[in-house]
This record gives structure tokens, sequence and C-alpha cells, in this order.
């Protein structure tokens, strides 16, 4: 930090919302309902709280909806005004457990509840904060989606500091910013400003060498918590003693933005990250539950290679029937087992009993889908020519030829 103006910390109100961890999906659920009927409350009677980010999620949105439909109008109004940011993710998934079919499929999903749900763009920011560490394609796949930035806090071992380009194998870049002090350094401020102010000077103190503007990102917030009822007034309360720092409750993309317009030569990081002293990657998860790995495996295997090329086949081959609602219906409901707290296999029992419902549903709709299509193609084969009163018709999944021994009981 070399520039001699005032420190801006930007502080960035929001909750880490794990869907289910040490508690069922329907426990954090109830919490999730009073969070967001609390929330609009302070939005309703507080216009000096500006802005509040629901941790780059919108599966959040059909959770609270799906017990508090009434409180759509209300929730969208906010949302429209842009004190609540959402996206563009649909759910925090572990990068590594899944493929990189569905981490696309989860921010087209994201982005298409934020557009078609609540009319908005979702917010600008590939917001990953606490993945067990991140893939080497992450900023491709965010320039794909037109997304510049990237904040993550795990994996990485600080050597270009805080601010710097991310990239990845193909060249592509993003702005990429390290939760030095994680995603909660002010989780809560004192409501005395004195107190206040001696809390951040030791934030800022512990963010030297390696925040290089004067812009410095304070976490409002944590795993579940609310927004913080009395922000505005201790905002309000701090800058009148001109503490020789500025408080602005801020957003992440305004935070990335003034970063990149005042940072001096970054330097670039290429690879994955996957390592780093602080904010570790818990290795050990890769293999706990291993079953549901498997699972998972199979099916994300039969979404990519079988159901959706065989149904577009059926198509082109004048299938009638409209596959594409049941396979956006089978991706969102496998996605809702990627949170990393789930498809790691370090939750409570109750979550992961759970999870093998929803993969048993997952396959019974895959398993019916692809019989349509591959029933249809059969259909219109043509084995008449070499007389035959019955054919075996074999599919191959694969973009070549093949000639092989094939297997079957008949």
């Amino acid at each position: 930090m070399t520039n001699s103006a005032p420190y801006k910390l930007h502080i960035i109100s929001h909750t880490h919302w794990d869907r289910e961890w040490y508690l069922s999906l329907e426990n954090f659920r109830s919490r999730l309902v009073d969070l967001i009927d609390n929330l609009l409350d302070i939005l309703d009677n507080d216009p000096n709280f500006l802005h509040f980010h629901l941790d780059g999620q919108t599966v959040v949105l059909e959770d609270y909806l799906e017990i508090r439909p009434a409180q759509r109008e209300r929730l969208s109004r906010h949302i429209s005004s842009g004190r609540i940011l959402i996206g563009p993710w649909y759910l925090q998934n572990d990068e590594f457990l899944t493929t990189g079919e569905s981490t696309i499929r989860n921010l087209l999903l994201g982005r298409r509840i934020c557009r078609a749900d609540f009319g908005v763009e979702p917010m600008p920011i590939g917001y990953v904060p606490d993945q067990f560490g991140n893939i080497s394609q992450l900023p491709q796949i965010l320039r794909g989606f037109a997304i510049q930035s990237a904040i993550f806090g795990r994996g990485y071992d600080r050597s270009a500091g805080a601010e710097f380009f991310w990239k990845s194998p193909d060249g592509s870049k993003v702005l990429a910013v390290f939760l030095i002090q994680w995603y909660n350094n002010l989780q809560r401020l004192p409501r005395k400003p004195a107190d206040a102010i001696a809390m951040i000077r030791e934030l800022m103190e512990g963010q030297k060498g390696q925040a290089h503007t004067r812009h410095l990102m304070m976490m409002n917030g944590v795993d579940h918590l609310e927004a913080q009822e009395n922000l505005s007034e201790i905002i309000n309360d701090v800058n009148a003693l001109d503490p020789g720092f500025q408080l602005v409750h801020s957003t992440l993309p305004n935070y990335v933005e003034a970063v990149r317009a005042e940072l001096p030569a970054p330097q670039t990081v290429a690879g994955e990250f996957r390592w780093g002293d602080n904010g570790g990657v818990i290795p050990s998860t890769a293999s706990s539950r291993v079953h549901l790995k498997q699972s998972n495996f199979r099916l994300q295997q039969e979404l990519q290679s079988w159901v959706e090329p065989f149904a577009v086949l059926a198509s082109l081959f004048g299938s009638r029937y409209k596959a594409g609602d049941m396979i956006d219906y089978a991706w969102k409901t496998l996605m809702q087992c990627h949170p990393h707290d789930s498809i790691c296999g370090c939750s409570i029992d109750e979550v992961h009993f759970q999870m093998e419902g929803r993969f048993s549903r997952v396959s019974d709709v895959l398993a019916d889908q692809l019989s349509r299509s591959l029933r249809h193609l059969a259909a219109g084969v043509d084995s008449t020519r070499r007389g035959h009163h019955s054919t075996l018709t074999v599919f191959n999944p694969l973009p070549c030829s093949r000639s092989e021994v094939f297997e079957t009981n008949l």
C-alpha cells in the first residue's frame, strides 16, 4: 500500500451460506428464512444500509421463496434496486470433485435465475470464498461468461500479494483478489466507535505488505450470520471522528473496480490453487464417503455422454418429445449435491443420507430420458432389408467410430 491518500475501507455485508453442513438442509433453511426476513426489515427501515451479498448464490433465493412465496415482490424490489446482490452462481460448488461441465452449468443456471426470475444482471464477480482449492481453468471459465475478476479464499501461497492476474492454461486472465484475512475479518463491528476504530486499525496492520492499493476489503459477515442491524450508525459515527481512513458500505464489484483502477503493475500467477500457509484445502475430503463421489461421477458422465447427446440426436431424427426440461431438472438436482460440505463428505450423516436420495432421483430421471431417446432412434433403424424379425441396436456414445465385439444376454 504505497498510495499516500487515506485508506478507503470497503465494508462488504454478507453471509456465507452453507446449505447443509453441521445441520441438515431443512434446519439451515429455517435459519435462512429468519436471516432474509430480518434483512428485508433492515432494508425497509434503514435507507443507509446500502448493500448485502447473498454469498454469490441463487439457490438461497429458491430455498427462501419456497417457504415465503408471499415475500417475492418485496425481495425482488431490493434486488432490483441493487441493495441485495445475487449470483453469478447457482451454488458454491467444489471445483475438483465436480466436472468442468458442472461448473459451467452452475454459472449458466445462476445467471438464468438472476435474469429470468428477478430481472437483474448477476453480480459480475467470480466469488469463490470457501472452496477447498481452485482449479487452474477457473479464469478461463469465468472469462467465457464475460466475468473479469475473481475473489477467493483458499489454496494460495500469497507469493504475489493479495491482488494479481490469475492466468489459465489457455492464457485467459482475470484480476484475482485473495481474502487475506478470510471472509469474516470484520465479522461484527463493535458499537462503540473507539472499539471499532481499534479493531479496524489492527486489521489494516495485518494487510500491510499484502494489499497493493489504498482500497481494503472488510468482510462484515461469516457462516450463517445475519446482517448487522446497526452497521450504518457505526459507519457514520466512525467517519465523523476522522480516524485517518474512510469507511464505505460497498459492494464486491465496486471494490474490485477501485482496486483495478489503482493497482500498480500486478504480477501474473498461473495454475491451480491447492496449497498455501493458511486457508487449508483439507485434502482428506477428496476420499471421504467415497460412494458419494462415485455416484456423482457416474451421474455426471451419464448426463454429459449419454442423456444429453442422445436426446439431441433423437430430436434431430424427428422425436417430438421435449427432453430439455427434465434434463435441466436432473442437472439442478445433481448440482444440489455439489457444495463442498456436501460432495466432500464432511457434513453430518443426515446430510449425506439425503444426498443419496437426490442421487437416486437423478438416476431415475436419466434412465427414463435415455430410454426414450434410444427407443426413438432404434425404431428408425430399417432392418427389413436383411430379413430379420428382430434387431439388436448398439449405441456408441464416443465421438468416433468403433468396431469391436459387443456382448449381451438375450
